[in-house]
């Protein structure tokens, strides 16, 4: 409707306009495979580069992982986890871009089964990945879940100011490593044997990041919601400690969210305190956003408009 009615306002104008060829919508495969040679070429990543050189984009929905890169070697892959499957010319050469997807990872999926273990009928829920002071009901896939912390599970410390400075005090927290051990073990439960060759070839790839994984970072306001920016894992893991420790009344699921993203992050990337995540907004090397616009241009210089 929208292009319908760009059409209809600039062929009534006074602009030298013709319909055919100029605006349209791109399909998300299309975008998706512009978008990582954007990324990859602003990134020093082409030419010049073998595949395992070059970076992915990851990104959640509600229920999975999706993981965009190009692979070495495309028969190696389970084509149950394949998505998207593109053939790309990379100066002169011909690569296997793909999409894979790992179920059950994406945000609220992955709260859900966290949470319940997997009995998903199991209504009221007492998780260790939640703050005791928080009492909630939450909605997922026709269930109604009432979600609460651990009430024992708490912190002493000492206060810095205040009327008890000085003082140990007991601080309601979720139980970190509690809630560490319940992630990791349902991330690595979803890790099956076909992934092994797949985390093998993602490693050492400098890692974007896109989706629900960019809405966490900037929610916890570790990145620009806006212009992006790289994201330290550093902080993202003190974010996440602060998460569990620190009760939010407006991100009362922080800690869960963020565990599991830590989690996959560590398990199938191979990332740790000294990486960093980079967002799709903003490429550090050419200081270029990194989106399909970039791939649009070259196609444009290389082929002009009919070839594109």
């Amino acid at each position: 409707m929208l292009v319908s009615g760009l059409h209809t306002c600039l062929s009534s104008s006074d602009y030298d306009y013709i319909k055919d060829g100029s605006i349209g919508l791109i399909s998300p495969h299309k975008h998706n495979v512009m978008q990582w040679f954007a990324l990859a070429l602003l990134g020093k990543g082409l030419p010049f580069r073998r595949p395992k050189d070059t970076p992915l984009v990851a990104e959640t929905d509600d229920n999975n992982l999706y993981i965009t890169y190009a692979t070495g070697d495309i028969t190696r892959l389970p084509n149950s986890s394949i998505t998207m499957h593109q053939k790309v010319s990379v100066f002169g050469e011909s690569w296997d871009l793909v999409t894979i997807k790992i179920p059950g990872l994406g945000v609220f999926s992955s709260r859900q089964m966290v949470f319940t273990g997997g009995e998903l009928n199991k209504e009221m829920i007492d998780s260790p990945c939640v703050n005791p002071v928080v009492d909630r009901w939450w909605e997922f896939k026709g269930h109604n879940y009432h979600i609460k912390g651990i009430k024992k599970s708490v912190e002493e410390i000492k206060e810095k100011n205040g009327p008890f400075a000085g003082k140990k005090v007991a601080r309601p927290v979720a139980n970190f490593d509690d809630c560490h051990a319940v992630v990791q073990g349902y991330v690595k439960r979803n890790l099956v044997k076909g992934y092994d060759f797949i985390i093998k070839d993602l490693r050492k790839r400098k890692v974007y990041v896109r989706g629900n994984i960019f809405i966490k970072c900037s929610e916890r306001g570790l990145t620009d919601p806006f212009k992006g920016g790289s994201v330290k894992m550093k902080a993202f893991m003190d974010s996440l400690k602060h998460a569990c420790k620190v009760p939010n009344t407006e991100q009362p699921y922080a800690c869960v969210d963020m565990m599991v993203m830590g989690v996959f992050m560590e398990n199938v990337f191979g990332l740790h305190k000294s990486s960093v995540l980079h967002t799709v907004h903003k490429v550090e090397e050419s200081h270029m956003t990194g989106d399909w616009q970039v791939t649009a241009a070259l196609s444009v210089y290389q082929n002009g408009l009919l070839g594109f």
